[in-house]
């Protein structure tokens, strides 16, 4: 998440979950729940990165950064931030970059649930193998082995059906 002066916000963001703490049942974890994911949150500074382009002493108020004039509510501050990004990193950055910057999130988040169905996967063959072992005596060779005498045990609905 891009915050231009990102400390100040996520500490406002933690504060303005504390300042409604009575709002909470006192039993409730929800606000711990709340402040730990502003605490997770992946946060770049926007504001030091810019006064670091631009070799400053000092961090630039966003209007400055912008140059333009902030009405200084959310959505406009959103907006000037985005404008920084743009003017520093890829001016001609437009709608169909950020589709791109959409799909290239997708595509982390599938090839994350790849990779853990993927550790689920090999942990689960590993068990099979136990279990093959354990009901035939021996360890399983290979596939075709295993689906013969798996097809030999049948199919049974219940522990009464099993042969042993």
């Amino acid at each position: 998440m891009l915050i231009y002066n990102a400390e100040f916000d996520t500490r406002l963001m933690i504060e303005s979950f504390e300042a409604h703490f009575d709002d909470f049942d006192d039993d409730s974890d929800e606000l711990y729940e709340y402040v730990d994911q502003v605490n997770r949150l992946t946060v770049e500074c926007v504001m030091q990165t810019y006064a670091n382009l631009i070799d400053s002493p000092r961090w630039v108020k966003l209007a400055s950064a912008a140059g333009r004039e902030i009405a200084h509510r959310a959505l406009d501050d959103c907006r000037a931030c985005l404008e920084v990004v743009k003017k520093c990193y890829m001016p001609n950055f437009g709608e169909a970059h950020a589709e791109k910057v959409k799909l290239v999130n997708i595509y982390k988040r599938n090839m994350e649930r790849i990779n853990t169905l993927s550790e689920e996967l090999a942990e689960r063959t590993a068990q099979n193998k136990e279990l093959f072992a354990a009901i035939f005596g021996v360890p399983s060779e290979t596939k075709k082995e295993t689906a013969t005498a798996i097809a030999e045990l049948g199919d049974y609905d219940t522990d009464d059906d099993l042969p042993f």
